[in-house]
């Protein structure tokens, strides 16, 4: 148990670290996939329709 507490001790202080340091961005936002999305609702399709379409 010790060594998972400094495993994530030292993992924790590593992505706060970089997260304070403006490195860490996270995922990057799917426009396209946004608005393919948004007009397929629009086209009343349902959203297991929806995501069967588009594969998420």
């Amino acid at each position: 148990m010790v060594k998972y507490t400094v495993y994530m001790y030292s993992y924790f202080r590593g992505v706060l670290g970089g997260w304070q340091g403006g490195k860490y961005r996270g995922r990057c936002v799917n426009e396209s996939l946004h608005q393919d999305t948004r007009e397929l609702i629009k086209l009343g399709r349902s959203y297991s329709e929806v995501q069967q379409k588009l594969g998420g």
